[in-house]
């Protein structure tokens, strides 16, 4: 980890870049599991959009914008993640079909409220800790 951020920084810093970068640097390495497929096309989608948003301040305002753009992406409200936040993976009612993130398989398009309540987005936060 501590490597890819070295790389990110130098690289931007050859670039005459910001420094800090994007919220989208966050993003790499990509999870090792997403549990359903629709998560990952959602990663993946979060990834592109924040391309273009600088990194936050602080961890509470990077939360608020990944919520933002979670709601604004799948129309599912930021409470409806929050109170995801401890519920089991297994628990259906917190499957989520999104028809624009499919793209086949028995999975495919469905997301599920507490990964990313209670695996993306701890680790997106704890990556910005870092740098």
């Amino acid at each position: 980890m501590y490597a890819q951020i070295v790389f990110i920084i130098r690289k931007r810093l050859k670039m005459g870049m910001n420094v800090m970068g994007s919220i989208s640097d966050l993003f790499t390495p990509a999870p090792q599991q997403y549990e359903l497929r629709g998560n990952k096309r959602l990663w993946d989608v979060l990834c592109e959009i924040f391309e273009k948003v600088p990194m936050p301040n602080d961890g509470e305002s990077l939360i608020e914008l990944i919520h933002a753009e979670l709601e604004r992406q799948t129309g599912i409200s930021t409470e409806a993640y929050i109170a995801a936040k401890d519920a089991s993976f297994d628990n259906r009612d917190f499957w989520v079909h999104l028809p624009h993130l499919d793209t086949g398989g028995m999975s495919g398009g469905f997301i599920i409220l507490p990964w990313w309540e209670q695996i993306a987005i701890p680790l997106l936060v704890s990556r910005f800790a870092e740098v």
